[in-house]
């Protein structure tokens, strides 16, 4: 399998704000059932190396991101095993609950720090996969399915040759930052656009109110 970066360094980002998709991005197909299952039993193979490489090591997630997700798993037990902050080659995505069953929010980010990029959209969870196509990166890639495995997670993926690829990412120790914390390097007009999308689409990052 080929695995690939969702961003390269130094590719400049257009920032996405609720799921508009910019002038050069059309609506991919998603991977089709046969090629997510390829790529899952070649993700699980490369597992063994992820654990031993440098970069992403084994994965960890600390005990308040444990407390959080085992929380929203007694509420929403679909989306609990996606939640948190997950580091790839040069990106990362932060997933959070929403107050509707099977919704998240995600914030895509490219931490180039000379262009740096952010991308928001919604994301749904069934079948122990998570969805989107609200997200979209300069690569033109929209169309994501996010498999995970042990405290990795597989993103699946169609390229601009019509062939599936997964880019696999790491949990992080950290719990969830509020998401005005990862937009600081963004003009006060997107951070009010995006906060404005989060907070209406009835995403949070705090433990759930009892229902």
């Amino acid at each position: 399998m080929q695995v690939r970066s969702l961003v390269s360094v130094g590719v400049i980002f257009t920032i996405l704000v609720g799921g508009s998709l910019a002038a050069f991005a059309q609506i991919r197909r998603y991977p089709s059932q046969a090629e997510l299952r390829r790529e899952i039993a070649e993700f699980r193979q490369m597992i063994p190396l992820l654990q031993q490489s440098g970069q992403f090591g084994r994965g960890r997630r600390n005990r308040a991101l444990e407390r959080f997700t085992q929380a929203w798993s007694r509420v929403d037990p679909t989306i609990a095993p996606f939640l948190g902050t997950w580091h790839g080659q040069e990106s990362d995505w932060n997933i959070y609950p929403s107050n509707v069953r099977g919704r998240v929010c995600m914030i895509f980010r490219s931490p180039v720090e000379v262009a740096p990029g952010v991308s928001f959209g919604l994301g749904y969870a069934s079948n122990g996969q998570l969805r989107t196509n609200e997200v979209t990166t300069i690569t033109g890639r929209n169309a994501f399915v996010f498999i995970r495995q042990g405290n990795y997670l597989g993103i699946v993926s169609v390229d601009d040759n019509n062939q599936a690829s997964l880019s696999p990412y790491s949990a992080f120790s950290d719990a969830l930052k509020p998401p005005i914390e990862l937009l600081s390097n963004l003009s006060q007009s997107t951070k009010t656009t995006i906060m404005q999308r989060f907070n209406a689409s009835g995403c949070t990052a705090s433990l759930p109110n009892r229902r």
